[in-house]
């Protein structure tokens, strides 16, 4: 297995990408949403996006986003208990990191953690309100009222 810190550099004319650069090149990927193909990519290597995650949290354990994304990662993977860590980790450390609170609520949801839930959906909305993030706001409020309803 290749760890963070032996990618290979790969080279070309015009320039040259180091490990770190990598790092940061899947990052900005990945937030764009177009991490499955890297994701492909890194797999050539032995790794997989939780592995890849993990190891950006080696280098920065404040790393929300990372933090994010990798209890994401848990959640696809069926690891529960990974990822209820993760996200609650991520709201411990950060808890203006807004996008986490809809998640972890619907997180909460999927686990028949109804009271969780709605606890986690009305501190967004006041987080995301203080932010003046009106779109997660009101994604937070209609969760919420969803939640109310059934």
């Amino acid at each position: 297995m290749i760890s963070w810190n032996t990618l290979p550099s790969k080279t070309s004319a015009s320039c040259s990408i180091s490990g770190l650069e990598i790092n940061s090149l899947f990052r900005l990927v990945f937030a764009s949403g177009k991490a499955k193909g890297i994701g492909r990519n890194f797999e050539r290597y032995g790794m997989n996006r939780i592995e890849i995650l993990t190891g950006f949290l080696k280098q920065d354990p404040n790393d929300s986003f990372s933090r994010y994304a990798l209890a994401l990662e848990y959640v696809k993977a069926g690891q529960t208990d990974d990822a209820r860590r993760e996200f609650e980790m991520v709201l411990a450390n950060d808890p203006a990191y807004v996008a986490t609170y809809f998640q972890l609520a619907g997180f909460y949801r999927t686990l028949g953690l109804k009271h969780e839930a709605e606890k986690t959906y009305r501190a967004g909305i006041i987080v995301a309100a203080k932010a003046g993030d009106a779109h997660t706001q009101s994604e937070l409020e209609g969760a919420l009222e969803s939640l109310l309803t059934e």
